[in-house]
């Protein structure tokens, strides 16, 4: 009798080391924040060429943009907001990203395609012509996959090189409506 209790003890002993254990992790919390980058691109009231870079801060007058070599805060460039035009902003890395998932996407649609695709001749020759007709069912699967991979890859390209836009055309009025968003994507 003893020795069935100490077996029962050492099980709910070694359970509860389990859990001790596993629970710092399942309930740890991040303490630090995972800051997203964005790049911007600012078109000046004077129609010169646009200043590239990262959006570090920006406040009720001005913002401050790092340059896109280099993200070194000393060399601040500051844009006073009334000769802001417009402000274009994405996420870095979203093309990349964007398409990657595109490839993935089409990459499945077209293992879906290849998969249920009707191969055979038609029973009844109703007279269509069927494009796969008489192919094989492994070639064609990597047709379609190749094939739906380019679309979706280069559909998800595009999509990431959309730059969200901010028209300020140096009115202070329009600066102050879109300053909170424009501080949602700052660095600092």
């Amino acid at each position: 009798m003893k020795k069935s209790t100490s077996i029962k003890l050492s099980k709910i002993l070694f359970l509860l080391v389990i859990l001790l254990v596993s629970s710092n992790l399942i309930y740890a919390q991040k303490t630090s924040k995972n800051n997203k980058i964005y790049e911007i691109w600012v078109e000046p009231m004077n129609q010169s060429e646009a200043i590239k870079g990262y959006l570090y801060s920006a406040n009720s007058t001005s913002i401050k943009i790092i340059d896109n070599k280099v993200l070194d805060t000393t060399n601040l460039i500051t844009i006073e907001s009334k000769n802001i035009d417009v402000i274009k902003w994405r996420r870095k890395g979203s093309v990349k990203k964007d398409l990657s998932y595109g490839l993935i996407g089409g990459v499945l649609i077209g293992i879906i395609v290849g998969l249920t695709a009707d191969l055979g001749f038609s029973e009844n020759n109703s007279g269509e012509d069927n494009l796969a007709e008489g192919v094989a069912r492994g070639p064609f699967i990597i047709g379609t996959t190749f094939a739906y991979g380019a679309l979706g890859g280069g559909l998800g390209a595009v999509i990431g090189t959309i730059k969200k836009k901010a028209n300020i055309k140096g009115d202070a009025e329009n600066y102050t409506k879109e300053l909170d968003r424009l501080k949602g994507i700052c660095i600092k």
